[in-house]
């Protein structure tokens, strides 16, 4: 799985670098990072540090959550429960968020 800024868009692909599938991710312009974590079951996810804001989407590209309000965002990675975790720059913090209770747009998500 890539990320691409400049095409704004996450693109799966083969074991030889073709695509498979892509889809459009708006991310916000400028230097700032962008991270990708990818899970067992192919869900991915994609973080915009410079935006604040984390989506979620299922192995064939369905949007499943978007959080915003971040404070830049700058690393993700799955734990093995299925929660993502999100390291946060400003302030340095590490936040853990249940998919599966958050709601589009909502910072409520984390435990």
């Amino acid at each position: 799985v890539t990320v691409e800024r400049g095409a704004a868009r996450v693109q799966r692909l083969d074991t030889g670098g073709q695509p498979l599938s892509a889809w459009p991710v708006p991310l916000g312009r400028g230097t700032l990072g962008v991270s990708v974590a990818v899970d067992d079951s192919g869900r991915v996810a994609v973080a915009d540090e410079r935006g604040g804001r984390l989506w979620l989407w299922s192995a064939n590209g369905e949007p499943l959550l978007e959080l915003t309000g971040l404070a830049h965002p700058r690393a993700i990675a799955f734990a093995s429960d299925g929660d993502l975790v999100v390291a946060e720059s400003a302030p340095a913090r590490v936040r853990r968020v249940r998919p599966e209770r958050a709601v589009e747009g909502a910072r409520g998500a984390e435990h």
